[in-house]
């Protein structure tokens, strides 16, 4: 609640910035020789004359929320009351790694996508649905998604899934439409391509996007994989059978360090480091069973063998996700560098 200019009682200050009883206006104002005198924050500097005015528009701040969707899988959000703002956040879920028995097309998944919006003005009570995009398993990774419940058209914020390495191998992209929404800034990165396979090397898989960049391409060709930019994930590096898995992009704080690439064949581990606090793609030696990307949006690593049993090993990408920063009066967070934790 915001205090109003007109009818302002000592009660009403009370009930918005606390204090004790009897109620003394002393409380509620500092000046250079009593500082605070009670454990109160955001008051007026007075130096002489107090006015029931100065108290409007300091009512306490609304705590911001702070809501994550990690596990794949449709749901709806609604706005609470006392929430004037949202920043979004979606990342795409990363590509599969393709298998080939004793062939030389084992390409590494594409990264997924990242999308941010900053300061989209609702009003409580509004729904919106959300979408958490799965990585892929022998297949591309799916779109993160949110949008209006009312009219898809009228906002429509996505991150695209990375495709597997068995088709195109491309990393996710982003974009968002909007008609009707009052927004602030936005951004976001396109996740990096899986490596191509080549003869006797399967291909690496491809870095999370990243919040300003895109992610690290995978290895190709015994090659070592790519940097992530912007905060985005590594991604993995290539050898001859068992290539290294992509790493994911971090939500919880925003844009932090770039994820660096695996090295090659010759070298352990193969796999792609997260960026921005995201998970390392899995541990890949020869003997591993899991060559997954890392969470979030991390391509898988391909894989080509002559052995069947390699076939069960897993090569999906990682999940996607979506993070809500519902924000009340005043806030200062935003994407990309000041979404801290909370």
């Amino acid at each position: 609640m915001v205090i109003s200019t007109n009818n302002i009682s000592l009660s009403s200050i009370q009930n918005e910035f606390g204090g004790i009883n009897p109620i003394r206006i002393s409380e509620y104002y500092r000046n250079s020789e009593t500082k605070y005198t009670s454990n109160i924050s955001s008051l007026p500097i007075i130096n002489n004359h107090i006015r029931f005015s100065m108290f409007s528009g300091l009512a306490k701040y609304i705590e911001d929320i702070n809501i994550l969707y990690t596990i794949p899988g449709n749901y709806e959000f609604t706005v609470p009351a006392g929430i004037e703002s949202l920043c979004v956040l979606c990342v795409g879920g990363g590509g599969a790694g393709a298998y080939v028995y004793n062939g030389s097309t084992a390409g590494g998944g594409g990264g997924g996508g990242l999308i941010w919006v900053n300061n989209i003005i609702v009003r409580a009570g509004e729904k919106f649905n959300i979408i958490v995009g799965a990585g892929g398993n022998n297949a591309s990774g799916s779109a993160s998604r949110f949008w209006f419940s009312n009219d898809p058209t009228a906002i429509n914020i996505q991150a695209s899934g990375g495709y597997s390495g068995g088709g195109s191998r491309l990393g996710g992209n982003y974009y968002l439409t909007n008609t009707l929404f009052t927004i602030g800034t936005y951004g976001g990165g396109n996740g990096g391509n899986g490596g191509a396979p080549t003869t006797g090397y399967s291909g690496g898989g491809g870095g999370a996007a990243g919040y300003t960049g895109n992610g690290g391409n995978g290895g190709t060709n015994g090659g070592v994989g790519g940097q992530g930019n912007g905060g985005g994930g590594g991604g993995g590096g290539s050898s001859s059978f068992y290539s290294g898995a992509a790493g994911g992009v971090g939500i919880l704080n925003g844009q932090g360090v770039n994820g660096t690439g695996g090295d090659n064949g010759s070298k352990a581990p193969l796999a792609g480091h997260g960026g921005s606090g995201g998970n390392s793609g899995s541990f890949t030696p020869i003997s591993s069973a899991s060559i997954a990307g890392g969470e979030y949006g991390g391509g898988g690593a391909g894989n080509r063998s002559t052995s069947t049993s390699s076939a069960s090993f897993n090569r999906s990408g990682g999940n996607g996700a979506v993070r809500i920063m519902a924000l009340g009066k005043n806030s200062n967070r935003s994407f990309p560098t000041n979404a801290f934790a909370f």
